[in-house]
């Protein structure tokens, strides 16, 4: 994936935000495949941005304020992290990519509320080169 495509995709997710009228403070980019989209798309959305590893991290903020980004989704194992929140269920999710399995698959453990694309290839992404 090339960084053109990698801020088309952070753009669709920044439009998703603005067309559903999500009141989104605060992008919080999972460690490590979520900062660096998370950082563009709190950029694009002129909001503050933080780096998270669970969801004890974003205890100061109300979850419906918070949009969590990761890079890819292909099982849901790592935002899955974020459901012993009491709050998780309130928390906005994206992912740049998602994997098509993810939504005929039972034992997927979390469906983000967003994907701006759904692929079946292993994505290489420009700041893993």
């Amino acid at each position: 994936m090339t960084w053109d495509e990698v801020g088309t995709l952070c753009m669709k997710i920044a439009e998703h935000v603005r067309t559903n009228h999500l009141d989104i403070k605060l992008v919080a980019g999972v460690n490590r495949g979520g900062l660096i989209p998370g950082q563009i798309i709190a950029y694009k959305l002129g909001i503050p941005f933080k780096a998270v590893d669970d969801s004890y991290d974003l205890i100061d903020y109300a979850p419906n304020k918070v949009l969590l980004i990761d890079d890819v989704c292909d099982t849901g194992e790592t935002l899955s992290k974020f459901k012993i929140s009491p709050y998780a269920n309130q928390y906005n999710t994206a992912v740049l990519i998602g994997k098509p399995w993810l939504t005929r698959s039972e034992a997927v453990s979390f469906l983000p509320d967003f994907t701006a694309e759904w692929l079946t290839e292993w994505v290489v992404f420009p700041w893993e080169r």
